[in-house]
């Protein structure tokens, strides 16, 4: 370099950070922030269709690039009386037509940043339409990149007919596990 340097501004300049992979997923209902959690129908009466007493609300936060999934499964495919041996099979239906049924509606969904959370197929239904819920995971939130403050909301809906046995201790269990895709 025999002496021809010419002044010139830095080059732009670029900075990362590795982060740990991280998701955070919370349950709570209407009424209780802690578990065990439960809802309850206050009575199922033939031809009448009634909405469980709390929404199950799920709280999501990942740092995940390609997003998280939140999947559903149910114990009994159904809300099921030991007493009476009779499941009020879940299925996908408008309860408003329907003879008889049990389901969940995903609704209520809102983000701090990232997203969006969205409400997946069956479960993405209203008034009295539900999403069948099976003993297999089915997805019923996601969201396609990272999210904080994720949050949406289960409403559980049923309908007995005039032939569902009475029984006082039709019920179900369900689970809700989040995963994210790092």
């Amino acid at each position: 370099l025999e002496g021809n340097f010419t002044q010139t501004q830095f080059g732009p300049t670029a900075s990362a950070a590795t982060t740990a992979p991280s998701i955070t997923f919370n349950m709570y209902t209407d009424s209780q922030s802690s578990p065990p959690f439960s809802t309850s129908f206050s009575s199922l009466l033939p031809a009448t269709v009634t909405t469980a007493s709390d929404r199950i609300w799920i709280g999501l936060t990942t740092n995940a690039e390609a997003g998280a999934l939140v999947y559903v499964n149910s114990l009994n495919g159904g809300l099921k009386s030991a007493t009476s041996g009779y499941t009020v099979n879940s299925a996908s239906a408008d309860l408003s037509s329907a003879t008889t049924g049990y389901g969940g509606q995903g609704g209520s969904v809102s983000q701090s940043a990232g997203g969006p959370l969205a409400v997946n197929t069956p479960f993405n239904v209203s008034g009295n339409s539900v999403g069948g819920l099976t003993s297999a995971l089915q997805q019923i939130f996601s969201t396609s990149g990272y999210i904080t403050g994720g949050s949406a909301a289960i409403t559980l809906k049923a309908k007995a007919s005039s032939l569902t046995p009475a029984a006082g201790d039709y019920q179900d269990t369900l689970t809700l596990t989040a995963a994210g895709a790092f």
